[in-house]
């Protein structure tokens, strides 16, 4: 269970990432109007393989795959705080366990 301090943390850490999101589609919305194009217009451009030359196409395939693999590396290192509970509670000793070194 959340004691006080951690429920405190959790919140402060929620709102930062929160900020940050709103921040983030701020600077997206301002990429796109400056470009004058939708997100979907530039999803269409860049996989239309017939823009691009052999070598860029292939550095953009590149690029794609180097993003897709960080993201799932990332996805894979979030923590589940339930599994971590359960973690945790499997490690409890019987009160009559001593520690020793």
């Amino acid at each position: 269970m959340l004691n006080q301090s951690n429920q405190e943390s959790f919140k402060r850490q929620l709102r930062e990432i929160e900020q940050e999101n709103e921040a983030f589609a701020r600077e997206k919305a301002k990429l796109f109007d400056s470009l004058k194009l939708t997100p979907e217009e530039v999803h269409s451009i860049l996989k239309d393989r017939s823009r691009y030359s052999e070598r860029d196409w292939e550095k953009l395939q590149f690029l794609k795959k180097e993003t897709e693999e960080q993201l799932k590396r990332d996805l894979e290192n979030i923590r589940n705080p339930e599994k971590a509970k359960q973690a945790y509670e499997s490690r409890n000793l019987p009160p009559w366990a001593l520690f020793c070194r």
